[in-house]
């Protein structure tokens, strides 16, 4: 008899239940902090973690296990680390409005030396964590798509802001969650209810009211629909859905893949410098202003832009992500302000209550994700 229940427990196949491996690094690229949420569903023993280039250009999502995240020393640690990146990211865009304001410099000149800057930078980081610069082979095809898509983005939101006021640039950029939403939904498959079309509809509300094109605004303010401002408002229009579109190529593509943070960061300054560097050879661009202050805003592009990846990048290890995104609002608070202490432009109160319409799309898909995980968590 005991031979027989022996011989079937050797026989017994062995069953496994083979849990995914949680990956360091992985990202999906700009400016979509809702977004991050539908990972924390699918992965029960990962939270997500995301880092923010150039207002709303570069988005990065990393999987960190659960037992690694640091508690806070204080209570709402993560929301202040998110309410600097807030500042250092609009502090960057008010330097590039006020880089030679009456002759404005090439938007690629400004990326060129932006990638620059931030990769002098890290370098040392890289090296002393021995991080390998250009990744892995594997990695190297979706790095290249997320450099091309963040770099153009953010070329298209240096010259929006140049061209347009800065709270208004800032606004039509931060709509790109709304975009990330219809990619996903044509791309990814994922949901896309009622509710976000509701919000997809407040939201292009209140960039018409900053746009005003003139077919429903008339033509009598001078400064706003005219072909300059409409131009560059495409260009701020252009660099939400490109963030977008960037967001979930690296989101289909590299979750998993445990690409590190610094070598993410490292390839969009790399694919971005090369390609600022061939366009402006080809049009014969360079023009790079050597003295006055403009060198010293170009400077402080560059360190805003990293400073805000780093604050962002605490943020989301203490904060979960709607949290953060209601936080993130700030950005365009502090785009109002530096308008008018420092541009002496006041806003309109259209532009106004555009921004309130696009601010509350944002807000309203936090809380929608916010609700979701809530239910999630209260049923298991």
């Amino acid at each position: 008899m005991k031979d027989t229940i022996q011989t079937e427990s050797e026989t017994e196949p062995n069953v496994t239940s083979e849990e995914p491996e949680v990956q360091n690094g992985s990202i999906c690229p700009d400016h979509h902090i809702s977004q991050i949420e539908e990972l924390e569903e699918e992965t029960e023993t990962s939270e997500s973690v995301n880092l923010i280039e150039d207002n709303n250009v570069t988005l990065q999502e990393t999987t960190i296990s659960k037992p690694d995240v640091p508690k806070p020393c204080c209570p709402g640690l993560g929301l202040f680390y998110a309410f600097c990146s807030c500042f250092f990211f609009s502090s960057a865009s008010l330097c590039v409005k006020l880089i030679s304001q009456d002759n404005p410099m090439n938007p690629l000149e400004i990326t060129l030396v932006r990638h620059i800057i931030t990769g002098l930078c890290l370098l040392p980081a890289m090296i002393y964590f021995k991080v390998p610069i250009l990744g892995s082979p594997g990695q190297r095809m979706i790095l290249t798509a997320r450099g091309l898509a963040g770099a153009t983005a953010l070329c298209f939101s240096y010259y929006a802001i140049q061209h347009m006021p800065l709270a208004d640039a800032a606004v039509v950029i931060f709509s790109s969650p709304i975009f990330t939403g219809i990619f996903g939904r044509l791309c990814l498959k994922e949901r896309y209810g009622p509710f976000d079309i509701l919000l997809t509809f407040v939201t292009f509300a209140g960039v018409v009211l900053i746009a005003r094109p003139p077919f429903l605004f008339g033509g009598s303010d001078t400064s706003y629909g005219s072909a300059e401002h409409l131009l560059a408002t495409g260009s701020a229009f252009l660099t939400a859905m490109l963030s977008a579109l960037a967001f979930i190529v690296m989101r289909k593509s590299s979750v998993g893949l445990g690409i590190h943070y610094l070598v993410q960061i490292m390839f969009l300054s790399i694919i971005g410098a090369l390609m600022s560097i061939i366009v402006l050879a080809i049009m014969r661009g360079f023009t790079l202003l050597l003295c006055g202050k403009d060198r010293y805003y170009l400077i402080a592009v560059g360190l805003g832009g990293l400073g805000g990846q780093i604050f962002m990048t605490k943020s989301f290890l203490y904060e979960k992500a709607h949290a953060v995104a209601v936080v993130r609002t700030m950005d365009i608070v502090f785009a109002f302000i530096f308008q008018y202490l420092f541009l002496n432009h006041a806003p309109t109160w259209l532009s106004v209550g555009g921004a309130l319409l696009v601010a509350s799309g944002t807000v309203g898909l936090a809380t929608k994700k916010w609700y979701i995980s809530s239910q999630v968590n209260s049923n298991k």
